[in-house]
């Protein structure tokens, strides 16, 4: 089932919320927002479609596109990445950022959360500490997208932290991810980088 993008004023702000199913990406959200949207508790993943909250800080409305998580207990990764592509291209959507959640919890990055985050790249305590400084100065995990101008930010699950974090996106500029870039120049979405 496709999901049309609402009617957008093109002041209306976009930040994309991705990351692997389970890691919060609705409870950041809902914590941000204060508004009741549904988040999975049980095995089972609990967002399949996209979801749109909306909020207004200070004078912006600020729109979060929830999506569904990679990694994803009944749907393949390629389905949810033509659901967020068809989302974002068909409407012609200009995101002012992307936030990918990565529970710093986990003590490894496995084969699916490695091409997660290479896939995303290409979108556009003292353990938790040394994790955080190996996942950003290793290439192989996100020293390549803060090359980019990516920035790493620590959420402790309050709302104070998510409206800090987001407030740090209002400043960005929106524009058009790379994955969209291609669509228009013909390509399908198994010809994308991210598709790839």
């Amino acid at each position: 089932m496709e999901v049309e993008p609402p009617l957008l004023k093109q002041s209306d702000i976009l930040i994309g919320v991705m990351g692997m199913t389970g890691v919060g990406k609705t409870s950041f959200i809902r914590q941000t927002t204060d508004l009741n949207m549904e988040i999975g508790h049980g095995l089972a993943s609990c967002t399949k479609e996209i979801q749109l909250a909306t909020i207004t800080i200070g004078n912006s409305v600020v729109r979060f596109i929830d999506t569904p998580g990679f990694d994803d207990t009944d749907t393949k990764d390629s389905d949810i990445l033509k659901t967020i592509w068809e989302y974002i291209s068909n409407g012609g959507l200009r995101l002012s950022g992307l936030l990918y959640l990565h529970r710093i919890t986990d003590d490894r990055v496995g084969g699916m959360a490695l091409k997660n985050l290479s896939m995303f790249q290409k979108l556009p305590s003292d353990d938790g500490e040394a994790r955080v400084k190996e996942l950003t100065e290793t290439g192989k995990f996100w020293g390549g997208m803060i090359a980019c101008g990516a920035a790493h930010q620590r959420y402790d699950i309050t709302m104070e932290d998510a409206h800090r974090i987001v407030q740090l996106v209002l400043e960005n500029e929106p524009c058009k991810l790379q994955i969209q870039e291609e669509h228009d120049k013909g390509k399908k979405l198994a010809e994308t980088s991210a598709g790839q």
